[in-house]
């Protein structure tokens, strides 16, 4: 992964559409950055990052079975980056995916056990599903 993010960051092309595509995203404008980072992941499909952001585009385009799957590969590539399980735990949440959810915020805590971010991410998701007790298990193991 982080050969072909050092890839896209090498081509000014590349990556200034990439900034463009998440001002894009942060104006609401979901549908013009779908279609970049469409094209941006076919040219860099080992970037996690890119396939996260494009299941926030889509989401927010309501093309719910997209997110799904971007966010499925974004999960794949990021198999030890914690933060980025946790901020994919946070949209399959948002989707109604209550098991993928817990899933990721699980495998945030394996790529990460002394993340208290991930830590608190699954006692929260516990909570919701009124598991009280792995809730209380997973806040005091950041102590």
């Amino acid at each position: 992964m982080l050969a072909g993010l050092q890839k896209l960051q090498q081509s000014k092309r590349d990556f200034a559409r990439w900034q463009k595509a998440q001002q894009q995203l942060v104006s609401g404008r979901h549908a013009v950055a779908l279609n970049t980072y469409r094209e941006l992941v076919n040219r860099f499909p080992e970037v996690g990052q890119l396939w996260f952001e494009l299941g926030i585009a889509a989401t927010g385009d309501l093309d719910f079975k997209l997110a799904e799957n971007a966010f499925a590969r974004a999960e794949q590539l990021a198999s030890a980056d914690a933060d980025l399980l946790v901020l994919i735990g946070q949209q399959y949440h948002r989707l109604r995916r209550a098991d993928r959810a817990r899933s990721s915020f699980e495998r945030a805590v394996q790529a990460a056990p002394s993340s208290v971010h991930a830590r608190l991410s699954l006692a929260a998701w516990y909570e919701r599903e009124r598991r009280l007790d792995d809730a209380w298990a997973s806040i005091e193991a950041c102590f």
